[in-house]
């Protein structure tokens, strides 16, 4: 029986060191020298790639998927090196009477979404320097020679797809485990925050003027994914209103964003955090907190409990400092999950910081702390802006209103 289709076949048999008849199709490679060192560099430089970033992401496997695809990535190292070591041996006139063709199409196809992986990265990336552009064009080069050799041995009918074939048939199921993958671990840890946060203000009790009130916040992670918070702040703040003269523009609330257009006075009544720094949600998990203020119903008509959160997806925070340009400002640097990420992507952060500038007027100051979310890149030599950092797609920023009446 012909057994030389067999993608397992032992090399180091007795068969293997028999003389082959010259048509034997191994004698392509000597026959094709040109051809045959392309493709051992192509093998030789796939092998090295696949190890070169294999070794690093070893201690970086912080679930499943990661360790999936360290293993997937040990894998083709170890066919594109048997597949080198084959043709190499073939090119010196070490004849084996095994089929190579079956172990290089196997490294060639199995490599190509991982070579095409480094463009998609650097396609979402806003910043490109020279290393990027290096990178980039050895991956384009490794797809394209990977593509080659895939449709040379289809078109040509260099393997009959027997044990080869079922090798691969054997790896259909992998479909499944993709979108199981995809539904389980990469949407969750991709998409935005879920979360759902309810405001809610109540008086406890009224001596005279004097309402004792009672604020609570609650934040309930409704997502698929832990969060993390980069920042929060409430702030109970009381209005004391002008007049109604009946101007439309205040009956529709069109002129501004809050009460001020239309306050004769504000006053700070309680400022605070929501959710302690650092703090994280698991998937279903509800963090609640309340607070007790007082409020005098002969300064201030309207009090009005502002809260605004920065949650971000669970797992890409790298560190936090206060090392940043505002005086009360925390700045957050982002963890890449692979080695290759972290040569491609920008060293992306977010600053929040409390001020007392309201956001888009930089130049009105104000007695009420405002909560900023400021995001760029450590590459972006000052072009910094929230579409452009890729990593930071993963964040929400509510802000939540309740407001209470104190003069009917």
């Amino acid at each position: 029986m012909e057994l030389r289709q067999s993608l397992f076949r032992p090399i180091g048999s007795r068969a293997d060191t028999r003389p082959r008849p010259a048509d034997e199709e191994e004698s392509w490679f000597t026959e094709h020298r040109g051809w045959s060192s392309f493709l051992v560099i192509l093998l030789a430089v796939n092998a090295g790639v696949f190890l070169g970033f294999c070794i690093p992401d070893l201690g970086r496997a912080e679930n499943t998927v990661h360790s999936l695809s360290v293993v997937m990535r040990f894998t083709l190292f170890i066919l594109n090196a048997i597949a080198f070591v084959g043709v190499m041996k073939e090119l010196r006139g070490r004849a084996r009477n095994w089929d190579l063709w079956p172990w290089i199409f196997a490294a060639q196809l199995g490599a190509l979404p991982f070579l095409f992986i480094p463009i998609l990265i650097e396609a979402r990336s806003p910043f490109h320097d020279r290393l990027d552009a290096l990178i980039i064009l050895i991956s384009a080069g490794l797809t394209a020679g990977a593509l080659m050799v895939v449709f040379f041995v289809w078109v040509t009918g260099r393997i009959h797809f027997g044990a080869a074939w079922a090798f691969f048939v054997a790896l259909f199921p992998l479909a499944g485990l993709l979108q199981f993958w995809i539904q389980s671990y990469y949407q969750p840890a991709h998409s935005r925050p879920g979360v759902n946060v309810n405001v809610k203000m109540e008086e406890l009790s009224r001596s005279g003027s004097i309402s004792r009130m009672r604020g609570t916040v609650t934040v309930q992670n409704n997502g698929k994914a832990a969060v993390d918070s980069l920042g929060s702040l409430y702030k109970a703040v009381g209005y004391d209103l002008k007049p109604d003269k009946g101007s439309m523009d205040a009956a529709m609330d069109v002129v501004g964003p809050d009460l001020n257009y239309m306050a004769e006075s504000e006053r700070i009544l309680r400022i605070g955090d929501v959710l302690p720094g650092e703090e994280s949600l698991t998937p279903g998990q509800k963090y609640e907190t309340s607070f007790v203020f007082d409020a005098d119903s002969r300064k201030e008509e309207v009090v009005r409990l502002v809260v605004n959160l920065v949650l971000i997806t669970r797992g890409s925070v790298k560190s936090t400092t206060t090392d940043c340009e505002y005086e009360m400002c925390a700045k957050t640097l982002f963890k890449r999950s692979t080695a290759m990420r972290e040569i491609l992507d920008d060293d992306p952060y977010a600053e929040t910081y409390i001020d007392f500038h309201p956001p888009g007027k930089p130049n009105d100051t104000s007695e009420l702390p405002y909560l900023h979310i400021k995001y760029g890149s450590l590459e972006g030599l000052g072009k910094e802006s929230h579409e452009e950092v890729d990593a930071l797609v993963r964040d929400v920023t509510p802000e939540i209103v309740a407001e209470y009446r104190l003069k009917p």
